[in-house]
């Protein structure tokens, strides 16, 4: 085996350190090693110098000991450069010598990276850690069970710490198999979308906004979504009369715009979502106020004829009234035709 055990002390790697090879991160203070491979050794050692600064290291051990003793009480060093298909057996050999799978002597959690040998102390760990979770969710089982339709799955998983996905696995006695109890039918389903369906709109029509309904009925998005659909467009839809200068806005993009400061999102959000909170001089109006339409005319100033809708000019250049209407009005850089609005 080579003798290649040099230290660097130094931030900077330098770029013939960037080559397969293992490395070691020692511990001046406790002195404890981590030993790891790497395909380039120097640009490893650098990412783990920043990730320790930072405290974003993926080794909580060796992440606390970094902000305990500070990062400058830390050596990077490249223990030993081989061919690719060596770095298993040297970092086996490396953690062994050094001993770093050893609480008391490294910060190894496993053999090396590509294989799952852990230390007692971590199998043991893990072990009880698993049986109390299974244990706990095999025991709530009945309960889950017998909460379901009353409460909603959102609900089941917040009261007994249970991710949803889970109480719902729970329920269809897909785990923790119960061969006595019956799973739920399509019935039940209906139950709990009428449920929430009921819920979302009785509350929505009494002025609380979507969030504090989901967030207090325990209703998924996607149920918010799907019961409420239509009723924001209508109201996004209504005509918004700005009550310091008197002038209505046909939609949100223009009410918006005309202040110079607001956004749409953030005018939808104050007089849609939570009008409570609303900043803004507009208010919604829910009928319309009748409004004299202007006539259009439209002159073809290469023929000199006129035209007094867009259907009519726009049959003439085989194009739909829409995009002509765009071309016109909204954009007419673009236009393509020889005519003009008057």
């Amino acid at each position: 085996m080579q003798e290649t055990c040099f230290y660097y002390h130094d931030s900077t790697f330098s770029k013939d350190i960037n080559k397969p090879g293992i490395y070691g991160i020692f511990s001046i203070a406790s002195n404890k090693w981590y030993i790891g491979q790497a395909v380039k050794v120097g640009i490893r050692l650098r990412n783990h110098k920043a990730m320790l600064r930072d405290g974003t290291h993926e080794n909580e051990h060796l992440n606390f000991a970094a902000s305990k003793y500070g990062i400058e009480n830390f050596i990077f060093v490249p223990l030993e450069f081989c061919k690719r298909s060596e770095l298993n057996d040297l970092e086996v050999y490396y953690i062994k010598f050094y001993n770093s799978i050893d609480p008391d002597y490294g910060y190894n959690k496993t053999l090396n990276g590509n294989v799952t040998e852990y230390s007692e102390e971590c199998k043991n760990n893990r072990r009880v850690a698993y049986d109390t979770r299974k244990t706990s969710k095999k025991h709530l089982a009945p309960l889950i069970r017998s909460m379901y339709p009353e409460k909603s799955i959102v609900e089941i998983g917040k009261e007994v710490g249970i991710h949803p996905s889970t109480v719902n696995r729970i329920i269809y006695n897909k785990v923790y198999i119960d061969d006595s109890y019956t799973p739920p039918k399509i019935s039940h389903l209906k139950y709990n979308e009428l449920k929430a369906k009921e819920t979302i709109l009785k509350h929505i029509n009494s002025g609380m906004s979507r969030e504090d309904i989901r967030r207090n009925f325990g209703i998924s998005s996607r149920e918010m979504i799907k019961h409420t659909r239509g009723i924001g467009v209508i109201q996004e839809t209504s005509l918004l009369l700005n009550i310091e200068t008197g002038i209505y806005y046909n939609n949100m993009n223009e009410a918006a715009a005309s202040t110079g400061y607001l956004d749409r999102s953030t005018l939808r959000y104050w007089l849609i979502d939570e009008p409570r909170l609303n900043k803004s001089p507009f208010i919604l109006i829910d009928k319309k106020p009748v409004i004299k339409k202007e006539e259009i005319i439209l002159l073809d100033e290469s023929t000199g004829i006129y035209y007094e809708s867009f259907v009519d000019a726009a049959s003439i250049y085989s194009m739909s009234p829409s995009t002509l209407h765009v071309w016109l009005e909204k954009k007419p850089y673009r236009n393509k035709t020889s005519l003009k609005l008057v």
